[in-house]
Order: C-alpha cells, then sequence, then structure tokens
C-alpha cells in the first residue's frame, strides 16, 4: 500500500467521524417532502463529505469487489440501467416500506430499517433491470 493511500484512508476516517457528528445536527433529511433538515448550508456539507467517503470507500472496495463477480455484476447491470433504476426508485421504496411497516411492526424511521429498505429496493431492481437490458434496450436509451 503507498503512502498516498494511507493518508486518503486516514482523511477518508477522519471525514466519516466528522460525518457521524454532523448529521445527527442536521436533522431529520427526506427528499421525498424536499425537507433537509435544520440547515441547508449544514446539509450540503454533510452531502459533500457523505460523497467524498462514499467514493473513496468504493475505491478502496473496488479491489476486493472485482474478485466478487455477484457483487460487481449486481452493480454493473444497475449501472447499465441507471436511467430505469431512477425512474422506479421512489416506486420501489414506497412498495417495500409498505411491506416491511405491515410485517415487522416496526418504525420505518429506524436507521437499521432504511438500510434494509435500501438493500431490498436494489435486489428488486436487479431482475428487472436485467430484463430490461436483454429485452427493451430502447428503455434505457440504447438501440437494439
Amino acid at each position: 500500500m503507498q503512502r498516498k493511500d494511507l493518508l486518503m484512508d486516514f482523511i477518508t476516517l477522519i471525514f466519516g467521524f466528522l460525518w457521524l457528528i454532523l448529521v445527527p445536527l442536521n436533522g431529520r433529511v427526506d427528499m421525498n417532502t424536499c425537507n433537509v433538515g435544520t440547515s441547508l448550508f449544514l446539509f450540503y456539507v454533510i452531502a459533500t463529505i457523505a460523497t467524498f467517503v462514499y467514493f473513496r470507500i468504493c475505491y478502496r472496495m473496488y479491489g476486493f469487489s472485482k474478485k466478487v463477480k455477484f457483487i460487481m455484476g449486481g452493480l454493473n447491470i444497475v449501472s447499465k440501467s441507471t436511467l430505469l433504476y431512477v425512474a422506479f426508485n421512489l416506486t420501489a421504496i414506497s412498495y417495500t416500506k409498505s411491506i416491511i411497516a405491515h410485517i415487522s411492526h416496526l418504525p420505518i424511521e429506524n436507521a437499521w430499517i432504511c438500510l434494509l429498505i435500501a438493500i431490498v429496493v436494489f435486489f428488486i431492481h436487479i431482475p428487472v433491470c436485467m430484463f430490461v437490458i436483454k429485452n427493451c434496450p430502447v428503455l434505457i436509451g440504447k438501440r437494439k
């Protein structure tokens, strides 16, 4: 591992802890209802930090994920059909929230439940994206 990678990992760790401190200060964010929390400035600072940390984690995990074909295959399928993913994302989230709330009787605002919903929505999209890539490429902007 190079010295530059270690430095970037350290900076990522610092930003990750900073993110953990700032998120509770801003409060609940819900993009579906245009609620950005208590401060718009803090919202953008948190989003910038989270984007940096997310991309850095993806960069570090790429070497590992490249060896795990299932993870890279799912990400590759979703990346090829981003337009479809974005179009059906809110609908999939709404239905998944309803089903999980009905089954588990737990509050949907729980962070672990939200993470579960994100994972379920990701796996719901994979077969839909595979079908569209093979049978209806026009829907994702490709010619047959």
